[in-house]
């Protein structure tokens, strides 16, 4: 999620986005992250790209400011 923000070198957030493939294993951990609403689909397959976009919504950034803390 750190690195979906941006934030994964210490820095302020200057993104949100996170792509994934088909059955990979970041796919099934946004898939997890998704069901907790600490993230959603930002865009999802078409016929020409695979790719699933997901990004962290502002529950999933509250969490992560709570476990800098």
């Amino acid at each position: 999620m750190r690195h979906a923000l941006g934030t994964d070198r210490g820095g302020a957030s200057y993104r949100n986005h996170f792509v994934t493939y088909p059955g990979s294993a970041d796919e099934i951990f946004w898939q997890g992250l998704v069901a907790l609403s600490l993230a959603e689909i930002w865009r999802t397959p078409t016929d020409t790209d695979l790719s699933t976009t997901w990004r962290v919504t502002d529950t999933g950034r509250a969490a992560l400011k709570e476990l800098a803390a």
